[in-house]
């Protein structure tokens, strides 16, 4: 399952009764994760139908005994494991009977860094439920990603201050988010950021190195050689 189709299974409320989220981009699978939250719990009654877990300190047992047991007032019932990649051995061990057999009832939600696919556990997994990686943004991606994220918040922003944003952050979604969040508290009521908005707000958080320039130089791409530099 791609991170579209992910979307389009969330806008439809037809979330896999197997689900694993994960990818070195943090921001965009924890944003995954409460997006599915949302979704599966709509029907209100959070406190008798959500459990989460981290990976490490889980036993197999308890988690299928909880996946199992039906929803309480509401149609679905919500599991998360967080970092599966940490997952031991024995507890991968242990969910594969249940892997193979999931409740319909129950949405069982993993999410973590990355996985092993060769291990049995994931290759159980993909088989019976879905899978979404979420990759980092390359850098032609990320000026799209900027404007969505203020237009979701009632904000834009000149072309001049999205390119200067984007070169002296760089792709760490988390620290876009970060850095918007100082932008729009800057701002007030003003909804429009310019040039002189970034240069007084925003930090330089992006680390470049020699290589990155050379590159650029090699490529024939002059603007962003002296971006670089």
């Amino acid at each position: 399952m791609t991170p579209v189709e992910l979307q389009q299974a969330i806008r439809q409320q037809k979330i896999p009764e197997l689900l694993l989220i994960y990818g070195q981009e943090g921001y965009l699978v924890e944003r995954a994760v409460q997006q599915v939250k949302a979704a599966v719990l709509s029907g209100g009654n959070e406190d008798f139908n959500y459990n989460q877990y981290f990976a490490r300190d889980i036993e197999a047992s308890e988690v299928i005994s909880t996946a199992r047991t039906y929803p309480v007032f509401a149609d679905r019932r919500l599991v998360i494991i967080k970092d599966a990649h940490q997952l031991a051995t024995s507890t991968q061990d242990g969910l594969l009977e249940y892997l193979q057999n999931p409740v319909p009832e129950t949405c069982l939600l993993l999410c973590g860094e990355k996985i092993d696919s060769r291990r049995k556990f994931f290759q159980i997994f993909k088989k019976h439920g879905a899978v979404v990686e979420f990759k980092p943004l390359y850098e032609n991606q990320l000026p799209a990603f900027v404007r969505e994220q203020l237009s979701a918040d009632n904000f834009d922003i000149t072309g001049d201050a999205l390119t200067f944003f984007c070169a002296r952050v760089g792709t760490s979604l988390q620290e876009v988010r970060a850095e918007l969040s100082k932008l729009q508290i800057y701002l007030g009521e003003n909804r429009l950021i310019d040039i002189a908005d970034v240069q007084a707000v925003v930090s330089s958080t992006r680390s470049e190195n020699v290589f990155e320039i050379g590159n650029a130089v090699a490529l024939g791409e002059t603007g962003r050689a002296f971006s670089l530099i």
